[in-house]
This record gives C-alpha cells, sequence and structure tokens, in this order.
C-alpha cells in the first residue's frame, strides 16, 4: 500500500514552485536594455510589472497592453491588493516623451511607481 498523505505535500510544494517561477518567466520574452545607474538599490520583487521596449510596445506582467487601457487594466490588479507597487522597466533607448503617458497611468492608478534598472556608471546623457 502506498501512502496518499505525502502525495498533497508534495502536489502542494509543486504549485508553491510553479507560482515563484512563472514571475520570473512573466517577461522572459520581452528584449529590453536597461537603464543603468550607480546609485540602484535592491528591492523586493513588485506583484506587478509593466514593460516598454525600444519599438515603443507596452507590456502589461508580460502581455501586450494598449496604452489607452493600461490605467484601468492596473487598477483592476492592485485595487484590492496591500501591495500596489508596479514594476517598470523601460528601454533605455526611449526618451521621457515616449514613455511618459506610461508613467501617468500608473500615477492615476494609484501605483507606487518602482523604476527598474541595472547597476552601471551613472549616465550622463540627458534624455
Amino acid at each position: 500500500m502506498v501512502p496518499m498523505a505525502s502525495f498533497g505535500d508534495i502536489a502542494f510544494l509543486l504549485i508553491i514552485f510553479f507560482m515563484l517561477a512563472s514571475n520570473f518567466v512573466k517577461e522572459a520574452h520581452i528584449e529590453l536594455e536597461r537603464v543603468e545607474a550607480g546609485n540602484i538599490e535592491e528591492v523586493d520583487p513588485a506583484p506587478v510589472s509593466v514593460s516598454m521596449d525600444v519599438d515603443g510596445v507596452c507590456y502589461l506582467q508580460g502581455a501586450v497592453q494598449p496604452i489607452g487601457s493600461l490605467e484601468s487594466a492596473v487598477s483592476m490588479l492592485i485595487e484590492n491588493a496591500d501591495d500596489k507597487r508596479v514594476a517598470m522597466t523601460i528601454d533605455k533607448n526611449l526618451v521621457y516623451k515616449q514613455y511618459s503617458e506610461i508613467q501617468m497611468s500608473l500615477v492615476r492608478a494609484g501605483a507606487t511607481i518602482i523604476a527598474i534598472g541595472d547597476i552601471g556608471e551613472p549616465s550622463t546623457k540627458d534624455n
């Protein structure tokens, strides 16, 4: 006879593993050149992520999202959440005019924006 109690434990651990692993995979297909700065601090991962690639395509949680409906989509995701942080990753080749509407949509949605970048030398370019 095979003990069935341990199967439940194994299934529970597998569910937790796949939930944690899915956060790392959801944006793996988006190619971004991240901004580098010397004063980036490490923070816990945000539950919601928004990205914009070099072509100006906006992604919410790894899926293409029209900028016009970004505010309402983010509002629904963070509405009842305790953690209202949204990770915003923008390709370093974009200028503020190109991603400012994303930033304003997140602010109007009530999100706390966390800008994502890589540690490196501070940039001297003005964007």
